[in-house]
């Protein structure tokens, strides 16, 4: 493949992935307002968009990007890489996830189509809620019609900065206090599972 025709594809990657993520999420390489709630070496912020709470978590992980991708095209291993995560059904491109929450709160489900954009150097996995298949909802779970998120892993010689991003809505009987500390949780839990399920398997 000669450079220009190298230049042409990543310029047309970068333009689809921007397609993609406008006619949705925003593009979140672009927000700079993020408000932390965590600073540490898991950061975790949140911005609000059109009444829309947005969400990120980053942290640096000490793991190739083709070992931290093969991990996240796994969805059917999710259980056991996410604690909070009870089960991952797969449909092809399409993914049925619940979640177990804490007492007392219900637990959530979503069912959300997945898409991938590969720069050479930095992967998108993105997400998006679906109705293209129907999996009715149990009386003890509520539905999350709105979930939408992405992981941006960017490689290096010496690891992987790793991003996911998510609508923070819970809906359902969560009270609105408690998102923050939801958000907070959520965002360095991922990234600890994550991590330490890369590890255990080296």
């Amino acid at each position: 493949m000669t450079y220009l025709m190298k230049v042409v594809m990543h310029k047309l990657a970068k333009l689809f992935l921007l397609v993609q993520i406008l006619n949705s999420a925003p593009v979140f390489d672009e927000i700079d307002s993020w408000e932390y709630i965590v600073n540490e070496e898991i950061k975790v912020g949140w911005v609000d968009i059109d009444n829309v709470y947005w969400c990120q978590s980053y942290s640096f992980i000490n793991h190739s990007m083709e070992d931290i991708s093969s991990v996240l095209i796994d969805r059917k291993n999710y259980a056991n890489v996410f604690d909070r995560i009870v089960k991952s059904d797969i449909y092809d491109d399409i993914v049925h996830i619940k979640l177990d929450l804490p007492f007392p709160f219900a637990s959530r489900d979503y069912i959300v189509k997945y898409t991938v954009v590969d720069n050479d150097s930095i992967i998108y996995y993105n997400w998006k809620y679906t109705d293209e298949i129907n999996i009715p909802v149990s009386n003890k779970c509520v539905r999350l019609i709105n979930a939408e998120g992405q992981w941006k892993l960017v490689g290096t010689s010496l690891g992987t900065h790793v991003y996911y991003r998510w609508n923070g809505e819970l809906r359902g009987d969560f009270p609105n206090w408690a998102l923050k500390r939801a958000w907070r949780e959520q965002g360095k839990e991922v990234m600890i599972w994550l991590d330490a399920y890369l590890d255990s398997n080296e």
